[in-house]
């Protein structure tokens, strides 16, 4: 995967942030496993492998440059979630949580409800 973020500049507080644009290259390896349950749920579970071969980002604040960061590293993931579909419903309703370890630490979250039309 290619990844392009294109620079920002704003402003918190009367402080000035300039961020350059940051690339990642990054490659991913990993499962899931679904297991529908009864009538329109399904739950799954999954574990990946991922390694940045290239990535960095850098930024100036008040005319300060700040340390260059590199996100170069591997790092593992681990997730659980439930999908709700009904083919006879144009509403679809899917939660996540999803843990890193690795060069990339932290947990995070996501929840969506979509209207198909």
């Amino acid at each position: 995967m290619l990844f392009r973020h294109e620079g920002d500049d704003f402003s918190v507080c009367g402080d000035r942030f300039d961020v350059d644009a940051a690339t990642s290259s990054r490659f991913r390896f990993g499962t899931r496993y679904s297991h529908a349950l009864d009538g329109d749920w399904s739950v799954y579970v999954g574990a990946a492998w991922d390694y940045e071969t290239d990535g960095h980002s850098s930024a100036v604040v008040n005319g300060v440059k700040l340390p260059e960061e590199s996100l170069k590293g591997g790092g593992g993931l681990g997730e659980i979630g439930f999908r709700r579909s009904d083919a006879h419903s144009p509403w679809s309703l899917e939660g996540r949580l999803r843990g890193y370890v690795g060069e990339r630490e932290g947990v995070s979250g996501m929840m969506s409800a979509t209207w198909r039309f």
